[in-house]
């Protein structure tokens, strides 16, 4: 006679059996977690000490404001310029789902100093300034304004905020088309 009719009527007669087999395969797979569990909690005391990182909780295009939840990673793996509270931030470029924020990726929510006017600007080559990025107005060799600091973007006019007796340069020379933008450092 084969074995599994064999051992389908003894494990029938016999319930016991089958209760005793689920008992093995459930303590097998506790003490699989068990060690898993073991492993996981020895590879953590490994890395030594944690330090705390903000990460981002979704994606961040530039200029948004930067959301962020509160990490535990080991020290030695923390990032230099790592900031320790973004709130009230802006993101300088896009930043991923998940990245650690650094004083790189933000600028302060205040751009510009108070009482400067914000212009519309038309570059006649663009310079992928960025916001928050200091920069120069200039015009067929004229310097419009000396010192800017980019505010945001509208289609391809970018946002410049200036001192007030620049300000009224800007919008002008855009017409021209022959306006730029340099970055300073």
């Amino acid at each position: 006679m084969p074995v599994m009719p064999r051992a389908r009527r003894l494990v029938a007669r016999r319930p016991w059996i089958q209760w005793m087999a689920i008992a093995a395969i459930a303590i097998a797979v506790a003490a699989s977690v068990a060690d898993a569990m073991a492993g996981v909690d020895a590879a953590q005391r490994a890395w030594g000490t944690t330090a705390h990182v903000w990460v981002a909780t979704h994606d961040v295009e530039m200029g948004e404001p930067i959301t962020v939840a509160r990490r535990e990673i080991p020290a030695a793996v923390r990032p230099p310029g790592a900031i320790d509270d973004p709130q009230g931030t802006l993101a300088r470029h896009t930043i991923g789902r998940g990245e650690i924020v650094t004083t790189v990726d933000v600028v302060d929510g205040s751009f510009a100093p108070p009482d400067w006017l914000v212009a519309p600007v038309r570059e006649s080559l663009p310079s992928d300034a960025a916001i928050g990025e200091r920069v120069v107005v200039v015009s067929d060799g004229f310097v419009l304004a000396p010192d800017g600091v980019v505010v945001g973007f509208v289609d391809d006019v970018t946002l410049v905020a200036v001192p007030p007796d620049a300000a009224p340069l800007l919008p002008a020379a855009s017409d021209t088309t022959r306006v730029a933008l340099l970055r300073t450092p």
